[in-house]
């Protein structure tokens, strides 16, 4: 949750509109709210997607997330409620219950967070060879094939879980005992951040001198 945020308004217009139009501020206020949350949601949707989006599409940005099943994406999600000006809010959330590790992708999992195995000694990370060029696991765990067997990379510094394929080593897992994961996810940041600072300002500026100009007061 990213919490409430200054904006910038013109002072004198936002007072005027307030003492002569308030019902109709209001209603030019839901309209730049739902603007808003747009804005917002646009620039979420960029950042998992297209040019912002996973190794696959060459980002190499240490905050990179990569969209694969877009199950995540599909949980961005903003609601305008109220009637009178001083009850309008935006809420704008990502995540559910069928998208668990959102929470993860945004604050990170990391030190005494970091993720580990519930059961047994190792997480089980799929290798390249084991992802569609979506980023989609081709193989879920190691219990969906009988040909795997245990191997140490060389100089037995990384286990791994591996199969041949027309004779050759072919690594499918890579086995740790703990991951880190780095905050990514960038709800909070974007919506904090300069962009959505200025479309904030912009939108709701927009709004007041709407709502004068509707009134003959512009």
């Amino acid at each position: 949750m990213a919490g409430p945020v200054t904006i910038t308004l013109d002072r004198a217009a936002f007072s005027r509109a307030v003492d002569k139009a308030p019902d109709v501020l209001a209603r030019a206020m839901r309209i730049q709210f739902r603007a808003i949350a747009r804005e917002f949601e646009l620039l979420m949707e960029h950042r998992m997607s297209g040019s912002l989006s996973g190794p696959y599409r060459r980002n190499n940005s240490p905050d990179r997330l990569a969209r694969r099943s877009g199950e995540l994406i599909g949980t961005l999600n903003s609601r305008v409620t109220g009637q009178k000006l001083d009850k309008i809010t935006l809420r704008s959330t990502v995540g559910s219950s069928l998208t668990p590790y959102a929470a993860t992708q945004e604050y990170g999992a990391q030190g005494v967070n970091a993720i580990r195995p519930k059961k047994g000694k190792y997480l089980t990370i799929p290798a390249p060879a084991n992802l569609t060029p979506a980023g989609l696991t081709r193989f879920p765990n190691p219990r969906s094939r009988s040909d795997i067997f245990f191997y140490l990379t060389k100089g037995k510094e990384l286990p791994t879980l591996a199969t041949l394929k027309g004779g050759k080593l072919q690594i499918m897992w890579f086995l740790k005992r703990s991951v880190e994961i780095k905050p990514r996810l960038g709800f909070r940041k974007t919506w904090l951040g300069k962009p959505m600072e200025n479309t904030r300002a912009e939108r709701l500026n927009d709004g007041v001198a709407a709502a004068l100009r509707s009134v003959g007061l512009s």
